[in-house]
This record gives structure tokens, sequence and C-alpha cells, in this order.
């Protein structure tokens, strides 16, 4: 994950690669909140194929097409039942999702109608799914936070990020750059920290929905 609700790995027409709720131990979690890193993906060689192009050989990459095309709709999906998108989204081989999961254009959970309730996330503890649940739903999947480096050996993303309009692609986005290279997180710790406090600080101000019931919490596990 998620166009993108919150940290999705969600869009159509840009090349970057985006989180999803599968990539999980790329999501962050900080107080009342979770947060992903975004990093663009600029292809090997040849010209960028949609993904519209590629669902009839690839049509599990169908559920892309539904949040490029409606994101509004999604994110009212996935913020419906924060915990049957979460264990929906977390499945493993030994217990996987539904063949049709994923196809939809017009639903991410419709391939589950059939399930009253899902299993457990099969990774977590009933504990972990429990935390899970509880900061997804302090903010749901509207809100993106991306930090590039500055001295990157792969690429300058600040640069990609403009030449691939990626502010055009993701709503709700919070550009900010930092010194560091590749893991910029694990290298200024407390800078990138920085940067996320005052990101949720911003979330907080603009989402006064679920402000008082976070306010009503003092956490900070940065």
């Amino acid at each position: 994950m998620l166009k993108s609700p919150a940290r999705f790995a969600w869009g159509e027409n840009t090349n970057s690669r985006r989180l999803d709720p599968s990539d999980a131990p790329s999501v962050g979690t900080t107080g009342a909140h979770k947060y992903a890193m975004k990093l663009h993906y600029i292809p090997t060689a040849g010209p960028f194929v949609p993904v519209k192009r590629l669902v009839s050989v690839l049509p599990k990459l169908t559920y892309q097409l539904y949040f490029d095309s409606k994101l509004d709709a999604a994110v009212a999906e996935l913020d419906r039942d924060i915990r049957r998108t979460i264990r929906a989204t977390l499945r493993t081989v030994d217990s996987p999702p539904p063949d049709a999961y994923l196809r939809s254009d017009g639903s991410f959970l419709d391939a589950w109608n059939h399930v009253d309730e899902i299993q457990p996330v099969p990774f977590f503890s009933s504990e972990e799914e429990d935390y899970f649940v509880e900061q997804y739903g302090f903010q749901g999947f509207k809100y993106t936070l991306a930090v590039y480096p500055l001295h990157d050996p792969v690429a300058d993303w600040k640069v990609a990020a403009q030449v691939l309009k990626t502010a055009d692609f993701v709503p709700n986005l919070t550009m900010k750059v930092l010194q560091g290279a590749h893991w910029v997180h694990i290298e200024y710790p407390v800078e990138f920290n920085a940067i996320v406090r005052e990101w949720l600080r911003h979330v907080d101000e603009s989402d006064s929905s679920s402000k008082m019931e976070r306010d009503s919490r003092v956490v900070d596990e940065l």
C-alpha cells in the first residue's frame, strides 16, 4: 500500500511502488498511528506498462485498478471493519485467502463475503492483532508520509518524486527529505522520529474525528 489510501501500494499511472498491509515488516507503529516509508520503482528497461494492461496475464493485480479509480470507496471499505481488513490481508501459504481475492476492480474484500468471520492472522498473537487493529483504528488508511534520503547511492529520490509526479497520485501525501543514504531511518533515528512526530501532530490537527480518543492516551513509542 496505497493513488493510495494511507500506507498502501496501489496506483496505476506512476512508476512507483507503494506499501500495502501485506508488507507488514515495512510498516511502522508509533503511538496511535501507523506509517510506512514509500520507495519508488523505476523499470529496468523498456517503457512503463500500466497495470490495466497487465491484469489479463496477472489478474491479481486487478485490486490496484480499484484503488486507482475508486480511492474514497476503497478507504471507506478498509476502514469499515479494521480487524476484518487486516485478517483478510495478512494471510500465509498454510492459511491462504480465497482464490478470488484481489481480482475485483470494485472491492478489496468481496472475495471474503462468504466468510462470516475471517480466521485470526496466523503469525500474530491475539495481543499483536489487537494492537494492529487499535492503531489502525485511530488513523485509518488515508494518510501517507514519504521520507527521502538525500544521499541514497541508488537514486536521487527527491528528483524522482518530482519527475514521476508522485504527489499527483498519492492523496494526503507529506514529503520530507533527510540527510542519509538508503537506510535513513536507521542512520538518523532521532531526526527521522522527529519528522514522524511532526507529521503525526499535523494528522491529529487535520483529522478531528478521532483526536479526542487519541488525546485520552498519552503514548509516544518513538
